[in-house]
């Protein structure tokens, strides 16, 4: 092959090659940024299971927010403990009086409120499941970030329904773990008493799972109706 050929075919090969890595590069940049922008919180060092159960209401992550006694309501708990619960989660930075509220009322602080990954756990309705892959795509574009989801569904005791959220193929982690260290079991348990976890094929049913193009629409629809909301 003449030279000037072989010199053709190598610039070629190395403008492929420089095009692939900027977009890689481009894709990790992106990703990087959300997960620091977005979706890695500071969590604060929760006392207990009542504190964590609390973190998880969807009711705490509106605007509106939430009374101690419908708290305790929510959670079948005694009022004057969920009282002294609540502040600690005041003092923690994880929740907000909300201003001029009579009687007070608490939501979640804005970070813990509008990080898209948390708001996505707390839409996923009773009877369904997804996974971490299927939340990365929703939220980025891509499933990259689906490390990111476990980690946050791990650590952050905002995130709601984590017995929903699954591995690919509708497995439980190994490592799964609620609010009072219960393993996998729990998880399968809570599954089960939803009716969506196949014991024999130790999977959940395919039947009832959720894509990302309707977590995507949930997680929008959400959005828009926070954003009514505050514009009312």
């Amino acid at each position: 092959m003449p030279t000037d050929s072989l010199d053709h075919s190598h610039n070629l090969a190395a403008i492929k090659f420089h095009r692939a890595l900027e977009r890689a590069h481009g894709d990790y940049a992106q990703s990087l940024a959300a997960a620091l922008g977005e979706d890695i919180v500071e969590v604060p060092a929760l006392r207990g299971p009542v504190q964590r159960r609390i973190a998880a209401l969807p009711g705490l992550a509106t605007i509106k927010g939430m009374t101690a006694g419908e708290i305790a309501t929510e959670l079948d708990y005694d009022e004057a403990n969920t009282y002294t619960a609540v502040a600690g989660l005041e003092k923690a930075s994880m929740v907000e009086v909300v201003e001029g509220s009579r009687p007070r009322r608490w939501r979640l602080t804005v970070k813990h409120r509008r990080n898209r990954v948390l708001r996505m756990s707390r839409l996923i309705p009773k009877g369904r499941w997804t996974t971490y892959g299927e939340f990365s795509i929703a939220i980025y574009g891509n499933w990259r970030m689906a490390i990111t989801v476990g980690q946050v569904a791990k650590k952050n005791p905002a995130f709601a329904n984590p017995h929903r959220v699954l591995k690919s193929g509708g497995r439980v982690d190994d490592e799964w773990r609620d609010d009072e260290g219960r393993g996998p079991e729990e998880c399968k348990r809570r599954l089960t008493e939803e009716k969506v976890w196949l014991g024999g094929k130790d999977t959940a049913n395919r039947k009832f799972f959720l894509g990302w193009e309707e977590l995507k629409r949930l997680l929008e629809a959400a959005e828009a109706d926070e954003e009514s909301e505050q514009a009312a």
